[in-house]
């Protein structure tokens, strides 16, 4: 079992797992550790499983107002959603490891999200806390693996679009999952990943989708996706009208063919 921190304080987050001293004041599973900067923080007692699903729902829960959830998750006093509340390392610089900001990071629903299409900041943030990685980590493992040409422009983008990712969490203190810039930046990530995962010559087909910018397709042409939808399905329809008309036509054939036809003649003696 292990004291879990419920709470941010100075060196301390939602998650993190302290040592509590003897001092420190404790009944049953619950306690309170006091942080080297004299801070009282609440802990609980957890098992691992326990952190793991404690630390799943913190991500995924949204923030009811500035003096609910938002303090609990680690969110600044303005109410904005986009922002963490900034931490500071022991030499006083701005700074939050990426491990430790993941784990306080949430997803709230926009009605007005810009972008089309499944969100992924989170799931990527997950995944690379899991995979012990950051985003500088793991673009250097993917480039050791990928099929990407030596000489790619797209070697250079990848870790361009890694370091800003990086910089946003660690330095910047976003909240990445609730910003559609991180957004983009993110699903960029994964195509270019995608693209060249089978081959030196990246395929990019589909990629409006993948970015969730449908208004505009890779020829530069704007079509309404619902007008794309409803002509797709009247082609459809009108096809399968035109194959039924066939298909009567050509059993009338076979039921009443015309003198000169095959099935006219006589056989051969």
């Amino acid at each position: 079992m292990h004291w879990v921190a419920l709470a941010t304080a100075a060196g301390v987050n939602v998650g993190d797992i302290c040592q509590l001293r003897a001092n420190d004041p404790a009944r049953g599973e619950y306690g309170l550790f006091i942080s080297s900067s004299g801070d009282s923080v609440p802990v609980q007692q957890m098992s691992s499983k326990e952190i793991d699903a404690f630390i799943d729902s913190l991500m995924k829960k949204k923030p009811t107002g500035p003096q609910g959830d938002e303090e609990l998750l680690g969110a600044d006093d303005t109410g904005d959603l986009r922002t963490l509340a900034v931490a500071y390392d022991p030499q006083g610089d701005r700074y939050r490891k990426f491990d430790e900001a993941v784990t306080i990071c949430y997803e709230t629903d926009f009605a007005d999200w810009p972008l089309s299409g499944p969100r992924s900041v989170l799931f990527r943030l997950k995944a690379l806390r899991k995979a012990g990685l950051t985003p500088m980590t793991q673009h250097s493992t993917w480039l050791e693996k990928s099929k990407m040409g030596k000489n790619d422009r797209s070697r250079h983008e990848h870790e361009v679009l890694a370091r800003i990712l990086e910089t946003a969490v660690t330095y910047d203190q976003y909240n990445a999952p609730n910003s559609a810039a991180m957004e983009r930046l993110i699903r960029r990530m994964m195509l270019i990943e995608t693209a060249y995962k089978d081959s030196e010559v990246p395929q990019y087909d589909g990629s409006e989708y993948f970015m969730g910018e449908e208004e505009m397709a890779p020829d530069g042409s704007m079509v309404s996706p619902a007008v794309k939808k409803y002509t797709a399905e009247r082609l459809k329809d009108e096809y399968a009208v035109m194959k039924e008309k066939r298909k009567a036509k050509e059993e009338r054939v076979l039921k009443h063919p015309k003198k000169g036809d095959k099935a006219d003649k006589a056989p051969e003696k």
